[in-house]
């Protein structure tokens, strides 16, 4: 991003990850050009989730909008999130999950991820309540 470092208080990630052909990239930026807090929703598919007919699915709503079919879907799981977030050094300070309107059965989470070393522990009384 043509940001210089540290140039905005608080990012939003919502439902960008699963799009990303690397994820890690897109943390790394967002840890880059971020001071305080990032802000995650995220989806992921429950474990049970038939893969193949959700994809068979997916490439019909591609094609009924025009999508290349190579267009990138990578839900992470989110033990496998949570492992991605671990590695790029972030730490959590709040999960919430979220409920679910979709015609697909997901799982929605929210994360919020403190990068001030200043403010660690301390969220906000507005993330709290949410």
């Amino acid at each position: 991003m043509p940001f210089p470092d540290k140039s905005f208080d608080t990012g939003l990630l919502f439902y960008t990850l699963h799009h990303a052909q690397d994820p890690g990239r897109i943390l790394d930026e967002a840890s880059r050009v971020l001071r305080n807090n990032l802000i995650i929703i995220e989806e992921s598919d429950f474990p049970e989730t038939d893969h193949e007919d959700e994809m068979v699915k997916e490439l019909m709503v591609y094609q009924a909008l025009g999508l290349s079919p190579e267009f990138h879907h990578n839900r992470l799981s989110n033990p496998e999130l949570e492992v991605l977030l671990t590695r790029n050094n972030f730490r959590v300070e709040l999960k919430r999950d979220l409920s679910s309107r979709t015609t697909r059965r997901v799982q929605k989470v929210l994360y919020i991820i403190n990068l001030s070393v200043k403010a660690a522990g301390k969220v906000d009384s507005w993330v709290r309540n949410l």
